[in-house]
């Protein structure tokens, strides 16, 4: 009787953590999950612009400059992460590593835009296991597959909230502020559908005498 009901205990007090509760008797109910809460960093590194999400010729892109910090016992496994963004209707895609593609690739692309490229040094998507004192410093790179909302006007810095859930489905959140670049936005030529006319055509529309003089001078 007692193990049931401390089993529903563990599980409330860390759906309570998940969202922001404070709680007193977290360590005994759980004292592993607050260890790990306490001893895994999560910061935001860097100036405001090497933290952006930007226009892409396929969608939005993402990139976020992180410095992760373990000392908890025990590895911990990341299992996946998040990023909640107003607006956009479909959840932030994260880049694979290169090097498990067939075949192997030595570069970071973001799709839809040629210049972010990265190397696989300074990304750290693939670290996906933490050790007692790792410490990973690194842009997370994602894109999502559909256009930025016309509400995130150029320039502008956004809060968001970045989580990371680990092989045990603990989540850890950190806050992060993000710049909107809409310098790479690509607008349709005003020229698109229309056809340059080719010489026969522009031949046929002159008249006879301005067709005549035409061959006489060629």
């Amino acid at each position: 009787m007692k193990n049931n009901l401390i089993a529903p205990s563990n599980e409330l007090a860390r759906h309570l953590v998940d969202l922001g509760c404070p709680l007193d008797t977290l360590n005994p109910v759980d004292d592993g999950y607050e260890s790990s809460r306490r001893r895994l960093h999560i910061e935001q590194r860097d100036y405001i612009l090497e933290n952006q999400i930007f226009d892409t010729n396929a969608g939005t892109g993402l990139r976020i400059s992180l410095r992760i910090a373990y000392g908890a016992r025990g590895k911990m496994t990341i299992c996946e992460w998040d990023l909640d963004l107003p607006g956009m209707e479909t959840q932030v895609l994260w880049l694979d590593d290169p090097f498990a593609q067939i075949p192997a690739m030595e570069l970071y692309r973001i799709p839809g835009a040629s210049h972010e490229e990265f190397t696989r040094a300074a990304v750290i998507n693939h670290h996906r296991v933490l050790r007692n004192g790792d410490v990973v410093e690194g842009f997370l790179l994602g894109y999502w597959i559909e256009p930025l909302p016309e509400i995130y006007t150029h320039g502008i810095s956004l809060k968001a909230t970045l989580s990371l859930f680990d092989h045990n489905h603990h989540c850890f959140s950190t806050p992060v502020e993000l710049w909107i670049d809409r310098k790479s936005r690509r607008y349709p030529s005003s020229r698109k559908g229309v056809q340059r006319p080719r010489l026969f055509d522009e031949q046929e529309e002159r008249k006879p005498e301005e067709v005549r003089e035409l061959v006489t001078s060629s």
